[in-house]
């Protein structure tokens, strides 16, 4: 398990260099979350859950904040 847990951590990192704040990292915290609960000397703290939290946030804004008038509304999104 820790294997897999330093294997996301690369995995996030690397998103977060290139600056990319999508949906794969949403999907790799989520994976992070479940291994960190796997494993038993592990601890969910309270920075996982933020950075997940923002993370929803950004992906949720870029369909609420239109970049051209006819794309991303966020009635779309829903």
């Amino acid at each position: 398990v820790k294997l897999k847990i330093t294997a996301v951590l690369r995995d996030i990192s690397n998103s977060l260099i290139q600056g990319k704040v999508d949906e794969e990292l949403l999907d790799l915290l989520e994976i992070l979350e479940r291994l960190l609960q796997e494993d038993k000397d592990s601890v969910i703290m309270g920075s996982h859950k933020s950075a997940y939290c923002w993370t929803a946030i950004e992906c949720t804004l870029r369909f609420m904040l239109p970049m051209t008038a006819s794309e991303g509304f966020f009635s779309d999104a829903l």
